[in-house]
């Protein structure tokens, strides 16, 4: 019994169900032995829909079965919630360094070290590179952790 349905299943696999349900109807009738199923080399890669059960290959973006979308990695949002959080963290590790870095090692040490290292407003564009650079590094770990997990699958829904 073959699933005829077009909007489940892409029509190019249901014509090749087709032909192999009539070629095994034909090697039966015709006594010939029955062939073993392919080797999983030929097999597509993929992964199952959790809402539909279809099946959605490597290569494709969108379930056929129930239309959700395939992520693979990090969605929109999590990538701008990554960059956020590098920022801060950046912004915090620039602050500690050349606002409360000179004061500590004054009262420590007892040195004579100017405020900002001497930098003056130098110190807010290093600060902000800082800053920069550790949104990118957070996005960039957040985009590995995710792409090394099976993808997440998005259905819409009505708002």
């Amino acid at each position: 019994m073959i699933d005829v349905d077009p909007k489940r299943y892409s029509v190019h696999r249901l014509l090749s169900w087709k032909h192999d349900a009539e070629q095994e109807a034909n090697d039966e009738v015709e006594g010939r032995p029955r062939q073993l199923p392919a080797d999983d080399e030929e097999q597509e890669d993929g992964w199952i829909c959790p809402f539909c059960k279809s099946f959605v290959g490597l290569e494709n973006h969108v379930c056929l079965g129930c239309r959700a979308e395939v992520i693979r990695g990090s969605t929109a949002k999590e990538r701008d919630n990554a960059m956020k959080v590098g920022l801060l963290v950046g912004a915090l590790t620039a602050f500690g360094v050349f606002g409360l870095m000179p004061q500590w090692l004054n009262s420590t040490f007892g040195w004579q070290v100017p405020a900002t290292f001497g930098l003056g407003l130098v110190a807010l564009g290093i600060g902000g590179g800082l800053a920069l650079l550790s949104g990118l590094g957070c996005i960039l770990f957040d985009e590995r952790l995710h792409r090394r997990r099976p993808p997440r699958f998005f259905r819409p829904t009505l708002t």
